[in-house]
């Protein structure tokens, strides 16, 4: 006899829903979408922080002060973290001189994922992409729920 197992799809969504990260709104600088660093994100927009976990307020009144203007970055130390609730893959980055905004520990997020770890192939496509670019532009973005829906509300 066959055993049927169901799934509860509802108490699934719940459980992933608790540990998704959950950055508030943040500030980002980010690449020009036709920029080599998006091919291998699987559609997430690499971005350096500029702040996070801030209300939409301060996101917004920040985002209005800061002085942006394009600068060109090096890509210097792939990390990767890993945790079973939330793993990334970023670089660290610098940037010689850094504007007033750039900040301490700065670094360029290429792709995240829930539960698991990343393949290999993953990690070898970050490690191997181009090690310069310019951030063009900086932008205000919801970062609450899956990391697929945050939202991109304002951008210059």
């Amino acid at each position: 006899m066959d055993t049927v197992v169901k799934i509860n799809y509802s108490v699934y969504w719940k459980i992933l829903i608790l540990y998704m990260k959950d950055f508030l709104y943040c500030i980002w600088a980010i690449p020009a979408n036709h920029h080599p660093w998006y091919t291998d994100t699987g559609g997430f927009c690499p971005h350096l922080s500029i702040n996070t976990n801030l209300s939409y307020e301060e996101a917004y009144a920040e985002f209005t002060k800061i002085e942006f203007l394009p600068i060109l970055v090096t890509l210097d130390t792939v990390i990767y973290e890993y945790t079973e609730e939330f793993s990334s893959l970023f670089y660290t980055v610098s940037s010689t001189p850094p504007p007033p905004w750039f900040p301490n520990g700065a670094h360029i997020s290429f792709i995240y994922k829930y539960s698991g770890a990343f393949s290999a192939l993953n990690i070898a496509r970050i490690g191997s992409i181009a090690k310069n670019g310019v951030l063009d532009r900086i932008c205000v973005v919801r970062c609450n729920g899956h990391y697929n829906t945050w939202e991109i509300l304002h951008i210059r």
